[in-house]
Protein backbone atom coordinates (compact mmCIF):
# COMPACT_ATOMS: atom_id res chain seq x y z
CA UNK A 1 0.00 0.00 0.00
CA UNK A 2 1.50 3.57 -1.00
CA UNK A 3 -0.20 6.94 -0.07
CA UNK A 4 1.29 10.56 -0.06
CA UNK A 5 0.84 13.16 3.20
CA UNK A 6 2.20 16.25 3.21
CA UNK A 7 4.04 15.70 0.02
CA UNK A 8 5.79 12.50 1.53
CA UNK A 9 5.61 9.06 -0.34
CA UNK A 10 4.69 6.10 2.40
CA UNK A 11 5.23 2.31 1.72
CA UNK A 12 3.03 -0.08 4.11
CA UNK A 13 4.43 -3.93 3.00
CA UNK A 14 2.09 -6.63 3.66
CA UNK A 15 4.04 -7.97 6.15
CA UNK A 16 3.86 -5.20 8.12
CA UNK A 17 0.50 -4.55 7.42
CA UNK A 18 -0.24 -8.43 8.95
CA UNK A 19 2.23 -7.27 11.77
CA UNK A 20 0.21 -4.54 12.89
CA UNK A 21 -3.25 -6.01 12.09
CA UNK A 22 -1.91 -9.30 14.85
CA UNK A 23 -0.90 -6.19 17.26
CA UNK A 24 -4.54 -4.81 17.24
CA UNK A 25 -6.61 -7.60 17.07
CA UNK A 26 -4.81 -9.37 20.37
CA UNK A 27 -4.71 -6.19 22.08
CA UNK A 28 -8.28 -6.54 24.49
CA UNK A 29 -8.11 -3.35 26.37
CA UNK A 30 -7.75 -1.03 23.23
CA UNK A 31 -4.66 0.58 24.08
CA UNK A 32 -2.55 -0.70 21.30
CA UNK A 33 -5.01 1.42 18.87
CA UNK A 34 -4.40 4.18 21.29
CA UNK A 35 -0.81 4.27 21.35
CA UNK A 36 -0.74 4.01 17.66
CA UNK A 37 -2.66 7.19 16.89
CA UNK A 38 -0.28 8.65 19.54
CA UNK A 39 2.58 7.60 17.45
CA UNK A 40 0.89 8.87 13.92
CA UNK A 41 0.40 12.37 15.70
CA UNK A 42 3.67 12.35 16.71
CA UNK A 43 5.34 11.55 13.56
CA UNK A 44 3.21 13.67 11.64
CA UNK A 45 4.39 16.86 14.07
CA UNK A 46 8.30 15.57 12.66
CA UNK A 47 6.89 15.62 9.29
CA UNK A 48 4.91 18.96 9.51
CA UNK A 49 8.36 20.65 10.48
CA UNK A 50 10.56 18.94 8.09
CA UNK A 51 8.08 20.09 5.46
CA UNK A 52 8.03 23.39 7.07
CA UNK A 53 12.03 23.16 6.70
CA UNK A 54 12.46 22.04 3.51
CA UNK A 55 14.01 19.07 4.10
CA UNK A 56 11.32 16.31 4.60
CA UNK A 57 12.07 12.99 3.29
CA UNK A 58 10.80 11.58 -0.21
CA UNK A 59 10.12 8.31 1.34
CA UNK A 60 8.73 6.94 4.33
CA UNK A 61 8.86 2.95 4.26
CA UNK A 62 7.19 0.05 7.09
CA UNK A 63 8.24 -2.97 6.28
CA UNK A 64 8.71 -6.31 8.63
CA UNK A 65 12.09 -5.05 10.38
CA UNK A 66 10.44 -1.34 11.00
CA UNK A 67 11.10 2.23 9.22
CA UNK A 68 12.75 3.44 6.67
CA UNK A 69 13.53 6.91 6.06
CA UNK A 70 15.04 7.57 2.47
CA UNK A 71 16.03 11.01 0.59
CA UNK A 72 16.49 13.48 3.67
CA UNK A 73 18.12 16.59 2.87
CA UNK A 74 20.82 17.76 5.22
CA UNK A 75 19.11 19.75 7.74
CA UNK A 76 21.49 22.08 10.10
CA UNK A 77 21.99 21.13 13.87
CA UNK A 78 19.62 23.77 14.72
CA UNK A 79 16.82 22.49 12.54
CA UNK A 80 17.34 18.93 13.39
CA UNK A 81 16.41 19.90 17.50
CA UNK A 82 13.67 21.19 15.91
CA UNK A 83 12.36 18.63 13.99
CA UNK A 84 13.22 16.02 16.94
CA UNK A 85 11.56 18.27 19.22
CA UNK A 86 7.96 18.72 16.82
CA UNK A 87 7.26 14.94 17.91
CA UNK A 88 6.82 15.48 21.65
CA UNK A 89 5.26 18.77 21.18
CA UNK A 90 2.82 17.72 18.98
CA UNK A 91 1.99 14.86 21.28
CA UNK A 92 1.89 17.32 24.39
CA UNK A 93 -0.57 19.45 22.65
CA UNK A 94 -2.67 16.88 21.64
CA UNK A 95 -3.04 15.68 24.98
CA UNK A 96 -4.08 19.04 26.50
CA UNK A 97 -6.73 19.29 23.57
CA UNK A 98 -8.09 15.84 24.53
CA UNK A 99 -8.02 16.92 28.09
CA UNK A 100 -10.36 19.50 27.55
CA UNK A 101 -12.43 17.50 25.55
CA UNK A 102 -12.76 15.50 28.76
CA UNK A 103 -13.05 18.11 30.97
CA UNK A 104 -16.33 19.31 28.86
CA UNK A 105 -17.26 16.15 28.01
CA UNK A 106 -16.69 13.68 30.91
CA UNK A 107 -15.81 10.68 28.28
CA UNK A 108 -13.51 8.46 29.65
CA UNK A 109 -11.73 7.63 26.04
CA UNK A 110 -10.94 11.35 25.71
CA UNK A 111 -9.00 11.71 29.20
CA UNK A 112 -7.59 8.01 28.18
CA UNK A 113 -6.27 9.19 24.67
CA UNK A 114 -4.83 12.72 26.46
CA UNK A 115 -3.41 10.22 28.96
CA UNK A 116 -1.36 7.98 26.23
CA UNK A 117 -0.39 10.90 23.84
CA UNK A 118 1.16 12.64 26.93
CA UNK A 119 3.35 9.16 27.60
CA UNK A 120 4.46 9.12 24.46
CA UNK A 121 5.96 12.48 24.23
CA UNK A 122 7.44 12.71 27.64
CA UNK A 123 9.06 9.30 26.73
CA UNK A 124 10.24 10.69 23.16
CA UNK A 125 11.96 13.49 24.82
CA UNK A 126 14.27 11.67 27.47
CA UNK A 127 17.88 12.36 26.75
CA UNK A 128 18.48 8.94 25.21
CA UNK A 129 19.87 7.62 21.72
CA UNK A 130 17.42 6.50 19.63
CA UNK A 131 14.35 8.97 21.32
CA UNK A 132 13.73 12.09 20.17
CA UNK A 133 15.65 13.34 23.89
CA UNK A 134 18.61 11.80 22.68
CA UNK A 135 18.65 14.01 19.03
CA UNK A 136 18.50 17.00 20.88
CA UNK A 137 21.24 15.83 23.26
CA UNK A 138 23.71 14.74 20.63
CA UNK A 139 22.49 18.06 19.03
CA UNK A 140 23.53 20.08 21.74
CA UNK A 141 26.80 18.22 22.62
CA UNK A 142 28.14 18.77 18.99
CA UNK A 143 27.13 22.57 19.28
CA UNK A 144 28.67 23.27 22.75
CA UNK A 145 31.40 20.40 23.16
CA UNK A 146 32.48 19.81 20.09
CA UNK A 147 35.79 17.71 20.98
CA UNK A 148 34.27 15.41 23.40
CA UNK A 149 30.31 15.92 22.47
CA UNK A 150 30.22 12.66 21.51
CA UNK A 151 32.00 11.03 24.87
CA UNK A 152 29.31 13.60 26.70
CA UNK A 153 26.51 12.64 24.45
CA UNK A 154 26.86 8.91 25.06
CA UNK A 155 27.54 8.95 29.14
CA UNK A 156 24.46 11.07 29.43
CA UNK A 157 22.56 8.52 27.00
CA UNK A 158 23.82 5.34 29.05
CA UNK A 159 22.52 6.90 32.53
CA UNK A 160 19.71 7.83 31.13
CA UNK A 161 18.60 4.30 29.70
CA UNK A 162 19.79 2.62 33.22
CA UNK A 163 17.89 4.87 35.14
CA UNK A 164 15.00 3.52 32.82
CA UNK A 165 15.85 0.40 33.60
CA UNK A 166 16.70 0.72 37.38
CA UNK A 167 12.84 3.19 37.30
CA UNK A 168 11.25 -0.44 35.64
CA UNK A 169 13.09 -2.64 38.18
CA UNK A 170 11.39 -1.38 40.57
CA UNK A 171 8.06 -1.60 38.53
CA UNK A 172 8.20 -5.04 38.31
CA UNK A 173 8.72 -5.92 41.99
CA UNK A 174 5.55 -3.68 42.90
CA UNK A 175 3.77 -4.99 40.07
CA UNK A 176 4.79 -8.11 38.37
CA UNK A 177 2.02 -7.71 35.62
CA UNK A 178 3.73 -4.94 33.80
CA UNK A 179 7.09 -5.71 32.43
CA UNK A 180 6.48 -2.89 29.98
CA UNK A 181 9.42 -0.17 31.31
CA UNK A 182 11.82 -3.02 32.73
CA UNK A 183 11.58 -3.88 28.89
CA UNK A 184 11.87 -0.91 27.75
CA UNK A 185 15.05 -0.18 29.68
CA UNK A 186 16.60 -3.41 28.81
CA UNK A 187 16.08 -2.15 24.97
CA UNK A 188 17.18 1.52 25.87
CA UNK A 189 20.43 0.13 26.99
CA UNK A 190 21.56 -2.58 24.37
CA UNK A 191 20.57 0.21 21.82
CA UNK A 192 23.09 2.78 23.86
CA UNK A 193 25.88 0.33 24.13
CA UNK A 194 26.28 -1.26 20.80
CA UNK A 195 27.92 1.70 19.44
CA UNK A 196 28.98 4.64 21.26
CA UNK A 197 28.92 8.00 19.34
CA UNK A 198 32.50 9.91 19.06
CA UNK A 199 30.71 12.58 16.45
Amino acid sequence: MSFSFLGVRFYISVPFTVMLAALLFMDKSGLMSVSLAAVVIHEAGHILVMKLLKCAPSLISFNFQGMLISGVKFCSAKENILIALSGPIANILFSLVFYCLYLLSSLYSFAVFAAVSFLVGLLNILPIKGLDGGTVLRELCSLFFSKNGGIIFSLISVFSAVAVLLLGIVGLIKNKDNPSLFLLGIYLLILNLLKIDRM
